[in-house]
């Protein structure tokens, strides 16, 4: 099998810092946006969605 580029994906991210727990500190992470770019496949990243 031979592996091949595709595409370089860049994008932003938002956390939330929740709090600490019985592990350690909770953190919720969110991709808020981002780019998708290659030969073959260009696209952006939207956010988070609610119906």
């Amino acid at each position: 099998m031979k592996l091949v580029y595709e595409f370089t994906v860049s994008g932003s991210l938002e956390e939330r810092v929740i709090g600490r727990g019985p592990y350690g500190t909770r953190v919720i992470v969110k991709a808020s946006g981002g780019l998708a770019r290659g030969e073959r496949i260009n696209g952006t990243i939207v956010g988070a969605a609610g119906d």
